[in-house]
């Protein structure tokens, strides 16, 4: 917000207040005169203001505003923000017939005026008429307002040495921020754009998004015909028995087959205890039997994710199954390059960034009872919704899964004892039974959600005949 004239903060005040007083007091119109003297030095007159600047200081926060490093006065090129602070007395004198009442009557004008524009900038108008002096507009400057709470002793004090001249009520105000223009920068430093001398960046892999199909079936009333929809980040489930397939993603991109050797990198914070970082380089040798399977192209790879995911502990040890909770994981892609040296062959694994995609429950199966309306939902896979039930010695082991239902946009609420009560729900090693509410067991559609760990389930309606 730069500008060279410190006055044309002043001038800004001066033209908000002429223009708003006479719209709150009709009376001022052609009569109203704002000095910037001094008010000990405002000779009698009637409705007038004293505006005047009696303290400029820097603003403290701009040392930490970077400057630009050019020529030998950088500072220069860095803009001057002041705080300015004004005095504002209302005159109201005629001949020598002082009329109290009206300077109060002014001041109130003027103080409505400056609590009502808090903010002057480009675009501040009082009936139409624009505030900002022309030699400041299009810069970007915006001024704002705030009355200083000043004490009685205080406000004595501004008027200590006028000892001829009786204590004038007045308002005192600090204006920022003003910017002085700083001075063009003499040179400015170039963009790297290659990497050292005769260096240049090889074809690196990199991750540009993952992405899955989700599978549902709508209900009867539009259609009930399969239907999937593209999700990014990706969204997938457990290997299901029957098509379509629920544990694919894929990872678009580029370089993903450059180098001698690619891996697979999952990384999940329930991890951190035996691996560091979470962080798991996947095995294919160890993880082809368990389902696992990658197909590698050059800007993308599909990714068949098995029910759990082996992997050799690094301090040694045979290989431990890991469970793929729903939630969310960050997936990424390591190549191995060789060059040569002083004859001997080196080996450099390259990373590729990461990118999440979410672990998400899969509603394979449903069965109601039609006695009692209950359902349960089989939500497949292998890992266990009561884990972390009971708690363990250790929580941080297996903590507890928080698991969400709604029917219909109305939440239940999980038990732990006998299913009795309407709107809630229990669950057992890989499903979940819930006693609808009296609306949720009619004939109809009913939407259901399951939420495990901040993971959805697939769409899901379950009709009732």
């Amino acid at each position: 917000m730069p500008l060279l004239d410190l006055s044309q903060t002043t001038v800004a005040l001066q033209r908000l207040l002429n223009f708003n007083m006479p719209l709150l007091e009709p009376t001022l119109g052609g009569t109203l005169s704002i000095s910037t003297l001094p008010p000990e030095q405002v000779v009698g007159a009637a409705n007038v203001l004293s505006l005047y600047c009696y303290h400029v200081s820097p603003d403290g926060s701009n040392r930490f505003r970077p400057q630009q490093h050019s020529g030998s006065r950088p500072i220069a090129t860095s803009p001057l923000t002041l705080v300015l602070n004004y005095i504002l007395t209302a005159h109201t004198v005629v001949d020598s017939d002082f009329n109290a009442l009206a300077e109060q009557r002014l001041l109130g004008y003027a103080m409505k005026t400056m609590h009502d524009y808090p903010v002057i900038d480009d675009s501040t108008r009082v009936a139409g008429q624009i505030v900002l002096p022309d030699e400041i507009r299009g810069q970007n400057n915006s001024f704002s307002i705030t009355q200083l709470q000043l004490t009685p002793g205080e406000a004595l004090n501004f008027w200590a040495n006028e000892s001829q001249i009786t204590v004038k009520p007045s308002c005192y105000y600090e204006v920022t921020a003003a910017e002085i223009a700083a001075d063009p920068p003499t040179r400015l430093p170039g963009l790297v754009l290659s990497v050292g001398s005769y260096v240049m960046p090889r074809n690196a892999p990199a991750i540009n998004a993952t992405s899955s199909q989700v599978h549902f079936i709508p209900p009867p009333s539009v259609g009930g015909a399969p239907a999937s929809l593209t999700a990014s980040p990706a969204r997938v489930g457990p290997v299901t028995a029957a098509p379509p397939a629920v544990n694919r993603l894929t990872l678009t991109g580029r370089a993903f087959a450059v180098g001698t050797a690619q891996r697979l990198v999952l990384t999940h914070p329930n991890w951190a205890r035996q691996f560091p970082g979470g962080r798991i380089p996947v095995d294919m040798a160890l993880n082809t039997p368990q389902g696992w399977a990658l197909d590698i192209a050059d800007d993308s790879v599909m990714v068949t994710m098995g029910n759990a995911l082996m992997a050799a502990p690094p301090d040694g040890g045979p290989a431990v199954g890991l469970a793929l909770y729903p939630g969310i994981y960050s997936i990424g892609w390591e190549v191995d390059r060789r060059f040569d040296r002083d004859g001997i062959t080196h080996t450099v694994a390259e990373r590729a960034n990461t990118c999440p995609f979410i672990v998400a429950p899969h509603i394979a199966a449903t069965v109601r009872d039609n006695g009692t309306g209950r359902v349960t939902l089989d939500l497949g896979g292998t890992w266990l919704l009561t884990r972390g039930r009971p708690a363990p010695p250790d929580p941080t082991l297996a903590p507890e899964l928080d698991i969400q239902l709604s029917v219909n946009s109305r939440p239940y609420t999980q038990v732990t004892g006998p299913l009795t009560d309407p709107g809630t729900f229990v669950i057992a090693d890989h499903s979940l039974t819930y006693a609808p509410d009296p609306a949720d067991n009619t004939p109809g559609e009913h939407a259901l959600r399951v939420v495990v760990d901040g993971a959805d389930a697939q769409p899901f309606w379950l009709v009732i005949p």
